[in-house]
């Protein structure tokens, strides 16, 4: 940030999940830091609009990953149907 705020231009992206947003059952480890990153990102966007950088984050969904993989059938199949 200080290279971007000395040239008064920048832009960050940061990606969390849109488990920040609604939470996920048996992940509330997972969903409580996709929240703060939500936050930090809200905050940044705030304390830096006028300076010429923008902060924007990204909240995906359920997607076939490993990590998706390893779920329970029961979590899985409930947060693949609240995000169809």
């Amino acid at each position: 940030m200080p290279l971007m705020l000395e040239r008064g231009y920048g832009r960050i992206v940061n990606v969390a999940s849109v488990a920040g947003k609604e939470g996920n059952p048996n992940a509330s480890h997972y969903s409580a830091s996709k929240a703060g990153l939500i936050g930090l990102t809200k905050s940044l966007a705030k304390e830096l609009a006028t300076k010429g950088i923008l902060v924007n984050c990204v909240t995906p969904a359920a997607a076939n990953t490993e990590l998706f993989l390893q779920m329970t059938r029961n979590t899985s199949t409930t947060c693949v149907l609240r995000f169809r």
